[in-house]
């Protein structure tokens, strides 16, 4: 049995991690600013429902490609 990790390092999960952060918070500002343009009514709760999807989306798409890097690297 190895000991190599099936794991990424922890730096690589940091920088993915932030990454995503900086995205979701820039696309929740557009998204934020979008609502007020067409002045939608219930602009809160919209906007949580967007933003979460949104962030929860951003996340996979990084993670997996973050994965998928690491193990073409492994290989």
């Amino acid at each position: 049995m190895s000991n190599q990790s099936n794991h990424p390092p922890a730096q690589r999960i940091t920088r993915a991690m932030l990454l995503a952060l900086i995205i979701a918070v820039c696309v929740m500002a557009i998204e934020w600013r979008l609502l007020s343009v067409f002045n939608v009514e219930d602009r809160v709760n919209v906007f949580a429902i967007i933003a979460v999807t949104t962030s929860v989306a951003i996340g996979f798409v990084i993670g997996q490609w973050t994965r998928k890097c690491w193990q073409k690297q492994n290989d």
